[in-house]
């Protein structure tokens, strides 16, 4: 497992518990980072690199330090390698005829003449099942056209203007679907040789509990699984119902932008507090209402930790989730009870 941090470098583990930096990025803010044959890929705040997966003690091998602030990686059905920069616009290589990188085509914002990208700033890069390229930007969505090798906008169409220009992250689906996450809304659009129609949109209004939307994905069952800035959100195929998962009672957890990873069975969500995964297939998305786990003690708004002595006695034996019970005396004049739900949806309404 591979877990690139914001300021900390880049770390490998063998169990996904213990992890061993690399040192040559210690103290570096990694952005992407990309498996390619024997090789691994990092893109940084300093620019883009690579290693030998199956010899790390050799360290880095090469280094482009001019391409800096890498955003993405991206490797096509056709062998092209994309690199999607913060400031620097995007980066195209033929890589099986190239792999020093050294003859890239590089396109910057053209200030909107036609055919060119109107942004420097390139979030996400993904391939439909049609074999076309998206380009989210911060000034835009986009479509690689193969033809001419130029790009058309496409967040401005019939069906519908986009409420943002900027966007954070995109999924593309084997049935044709494009999901688009943007500051303030999900929107679900059908995509048809390079043609785009929005088909919905999803935000607070519409039962988001957060619809800053920093990534999405899909499971094995096609319920579509996004991060925001407090947590996590699924959407349910069947019916599209929106049930928002919360990771803690203070809803403190932001997850950050594109730090998400789908092996198929696992979901990974990286956030301002560590990652996070879980099998989607095991979480039960229903209505039903969770159980509650007790998991503290105040009186007198002082929180009862394990063996303290509370008014001459002894109140907790052992932690709050494992105590049957609690004998409270007409000494204690507030007593509190701390609870979250045995599983993670949102306790707004607990």
């Amino acid at each position: 497992m591979w877990c690139g941090t914001w300021t900390g470098g880049l770390g490998y583990s063998q169990d996904g518990r213990k992890f061993k930096l690399l040192d040559e990025t210690k103290g570096v803010k990694v952005s992407a980072f990309m498996e390619m044959g024997d090789s691994m890929f990092v893109g940084t705040a300093n620019g883009l690199s690579y290693f030998d997966k199956n010899s790390l003690e050799r360290g880095i091998l090469s280094k482009f330090p001019s391409r800096r602030k890498i955003k993405d990686l991206f490797y096509d059905s056709k062998n092209r390698f994309w690199v999607g920069s913060q400031q620097q616009g995007l980066f195209l290589y033929d890589y099986q005829n190239d792999k020093s990188l050294e003859n890239g085509i590089r396109y910057r914002s053209k200030s909107n003449k036609d055919g060119g990208l109107n942004s420097e700033r390139i979030s996400k890069i993904v391939e439909d099942h049609q074999g076309n390229i998206w380009i989210g930007t911060y000034n835009g969505l986009y479509v690689f056209n193969q033809s001419d090798s130029t790009f058309t906008r496409k967040d401005n169409i019939e069906s519908g203007s986009f409420p943002s220009v900027i966007v954070l992250s995109l999924l593309t689906t084997e049935t044709g679907e494009l999901w688009i996450g943007m500051p303030g809304v999900l929107i679900k659009t059908k995509v048809d040789n390079g043609n785009i129609e929005i088909l919905k949109t999803f935000d607070a209004g519409k039962g988001l509990k957060n619809d800053y939307i920093t990534g999405v994905t899909a499971d094995k069952n096609e319920n579509i699984w996004l991060s925001n800035t407090s947590g996590i959100a699924t959407i349910l195929k069947e019916n599209e119902a929106i049930v928002n998962l919360t990771l803690n009672q203070d809803n403190a957890y932001a997850m950050n932008i594109n730090s998400y990873f789908n092996d198929g069975m696992h979901i990974y969500f990286g956030s301002s507090n560590g990652f996070f995964y879980f099998d989607p297939l095991q979480i039960d998305p229903l209505d039903s209402a969770p159980g509650l786990i007790f998991n503290n003690l105040k009186i007198d708004n002082k929180e009862v930790g394990v063996g303290e002595n509370i008014n001459g006695r002894i109140v907790l034996d052992q932690a709050m989730p494992f105590t049957k019970k609690v004998k409270i005396t007409n000494l204690e004049s507030i007593v509190t009870i701390g609870f979250v739900p045995d599983d993670f949806r949102d306790q707004a309404n607990l």
